[in-house]
Parts: C-alpha cells; sequence; structure tokens
C-alpha cells in the first residue's frame, strides 16, 4: 500500500474533492494524510482480515494495556514500528466481521476461487491524458469488481442511499473503466457490504450499468475540470 500511495497519479479520494472545488482538489493533493479515524483503522484491518488473512499480523499489533497514554504506552508504539496499533476489543470486532463476510453463503462465494485481492492499476485517461491509478479490493477471473464496504446500517434503502452519497458508484465506474484500460475485461460490479456492529450482517449490493453510467458522468466531469485547471 506504501508503494501504491508514492505512485505519482490521480487516484479517486483527490479527484472526488473537484466535485467541492479546484481549491478543495488542490489542497488535498499538497496536504499529507491526517491520521486515520478510529473508523477507518477499523474499516482497513477489516479489508486486511477478508482479502489478505496472512499478512494481518505483520502490519498490525495489539495493545493490551488500558489507557492509551505514559510510559508504557509511548513504549510500545515505538516498538511497533509501522505496524497499526489495534486495542483487543478492535480486534475481536474486526475477526468478527471478516468471519461473517467468509461463511455468508451469498457474499463468501465471490470470496473464493480465481482472482486478484488488493490489485494495483495505474493508466492514462484516453479522453484527458491524466495518469491514473486504483487499488482495486478484489478482481475475479471471470470479469467481476468487487469492492468491500462497511456499513452502520445494510438496510437497502438507507444502504443504497448513503452509497450514493459517498460516491462509491463514481469510485467504481472510475475503477472498473479504468481496468478495461489495462485490459481486463470487467463484466460485473458488486459491493460486499457488512455491517460495522453485531449481529454483522453482510449483503451484496449488484451495481447496473444505468448506476455505473452516472457514477461515469461524475467522475468524468472532474477529470475534465482537472484536465482544464492544469493547462
Amino acid at each position: 500500500f506504501a508503494e501504491y500511495l508514492a505512485i505519482d497519479a490521480c487516484n479517486w479520494s483527490t479527484l472526488k474533492k473537484m466535485g467541492v472545488s479546484p481549491l478543495h482538489y488542490r489542497h488535498a493533493v499538497d496536504s499529507p494524510n491526517p491520521p486515520p479515524s478510529d473508523a477507518m483503522i477499523i474499516g482497513s484491518a477489516t479489508h486486511k482480515a477478508v482479502l489478505e488473512p496472512e499478512d494481518f499480523g505483520s502490519e498490525y499489533t495489539i495493545w493490551t494495556g488500558g489507557r492509551r497514554a505514559g510510559g508504557e504506552w509511548r513504549a510500545f508504539e515505538e516498538a511497533s514500528g509501522d505496524r497499526t496499533i489495534l486495542r483487543e476489543q478492535d480486534v475481536d470486532r474486526v475477526e468478527a466481521l471478516a468471519s461473517a463476510v467468509r461463511s455468508h453463503p451469498v457474499c463468501a462465494p465471490y470470496l473464493g476461487g480465481g482472482g486478484v485481492n488488493e490489485l494495483t492499476i495505474e493508466w492514462v485517461d484516453p479522453e484527458t491524458g491524466i495518469r491514473c491509478k486504483g487499488r482495486a479490493d478484489r478482481v475475479t477471473d471471470d470479469g467481476t469488481l468487487i469492492d468491500l464496504k462497511t456499513t452502520r446500517d445494510l438496510t437497502p434503502r438507507p444502504f443504497a442511499a448513503s452509497a450514493a452519497r459517498m460516491g462509491y458508484h463514481a469510485q467504481l465506474a472510475f475503477y472498473a473503466d479504468g481496468l478495461r484500460v489495462t485490459g481486463y475485461d470487467i463484466r460485473k460490479v458488486i459491493i460486499l457490504a457488512v455491517e460495522s456492529s453485531a449481529p454483522f450482517d453482510c449483503g451484496v449490493l449488484v451495481l447496473g450499468e444505468d448506476v455505473l453510467a452516472a457514477g461515469r458522468m461524475e467522475y468524468r466531469a472532474h477529470l475534465t475540470k482537472l484536465r482544464g485547471c492544469l493547462d
């Protein structure tokens, strides 16, 4: 992931700031990444536990003490190096989330079989000439692009509204088109969603062509605006 971050190209997390203003985009590009929130840390750890469980122990370490302060905590931070620190209750939650996804009768089949997890892609947008990059959660051998998301509410209508508000349709259209430029035959795009608290219900949201077309219009507008600013 550190190698991915170092690639000098436009990614979705910064490109979407063009939907606010070019100033917000430039600020996102020029500013160092802020410290991740607890929710972001849990989300990233869940991705690792589901998609790359063999690497979990090398990238995360567990704090078994009390309050995260004082000399003992600072010594533990220093000894942890580049690994992300999780509390015991965080690890229990991540394990429950990962187990829920991997044992779900509808979600689990998407994680098995041939495919590549955490796939980094780089491409040049054919219309604007802008260098782009993305990191797809999973691409299966049969052409399914899979994105894993945690959510507070999996109920279809609230989750669909949340997905639209967060711009997931534009993000996945951006990824799908980038994958096609680099030679992947993407035939289906889905979100595997899991609730972030018990009972950790799971589900699949299939993004139809109409949804992806709307997302494509959105990300293309951002790229066109960025091309104008660069020029």
